[in-house]
């Protein structure tokens, strides 16, 4: 597949190679519900790289439940080229899941997910929209191929939206630093969880931002001029 199929061209790019591609379609063709979305990937060597991502599931009261579904993921120990694909986080009649990001630690993978009780989600007239959103973990010390529940205590105020992991994690002299939003009021708002051990995740300090809102900092980021992988 060339250019413009292609989003990603280049002399050191291949040919794109399709990880996972099942989807519910109704007989016209189209999507029956949310397809898969919000991917994200580890790379943990030249040839271990783990991918998961979000798949859709239909709901029995809402016929277009948003950013929500069962976390699937995907295993390559070759460079990306080849695959095996399995189901990190399933969703069920109580739980179903917004994100995940995955978190390396010296080569022991954390995947953070967005868990959603579909009770506390359904509103009035039963439909659903993916929140409010609870982080928490599991955890893999064999590269992807194993997985287990890792305990999370996250200390963020309750707001409509829970605690939503917006971006990589990123260690900064020790810290773990996790870029998040929630709701305040009417609106929401960006921040920085902080975490040492990452059992124990909590709200970073923070100073007034120039609306007042305290315990909150504006977050700026100028992307770079050229980007290379």
């Amino acid at each position: 597949m060339k250019w413009p199929e292609a989003d990603v061209v280049g002399p050191c790019v291949s040919e794109p190679v399709t990880v996972f591609a099942t989807a519910d379609r109704r007989a016209d063709g189209e999507l029956a519900h949310e397809g898969n979305r919000v991917p994200d990937i580890a790379v943990l060597d030249q040839d271990t790289l783990v991918v998961g991502w979000r798949s859709g599931v239909a709901d029995p009261m809402d016929a277009t439940p948003a950013d929500q579904g069962s976390i699937g993921f995907a295993r390559s120990a070759d460079g990306g080229r080849t695959w095996t694909t399995g189901t990190l986080a399933a969703a069920t009649d109580t739980h179903r899941y917004h994100y995940v990001i995955f978190l390396n630690d010296s080569g022991v993978l954390y995947a953070l997910l967005g868990r959603i009780t579909i009770s506390d989600d359904r509103d009035s007239a039963g439909n659903v929209d993916g929140f409010p959103v609870r982080m928490v973990a599991k955890r893999s010390a064999d590269a992807g191929v194993t997985w287990e529940d890792f305990p999370l205590t996250v200390e963020v105020p309750d707001n409509g939206r829970g605690v939503v992991v917006a971006g990589k994690p990123i260690r900064h002299e020790g810290v773990w630093l996790l870029p998040f939003w929630r709701q305040t009021g009417s609106g929401t708002r960006a921040g920085v969880l902080r975490s040492t051990d990452l059992r124990d995740v909590a709200l970073g300090p923070g100073r007034p931002s120039p609306r007042g809102e305290s315990g909150w900092r504006s977050l700026r980021w100028r992307p770079p001029r050229r980007v290379a992988w």
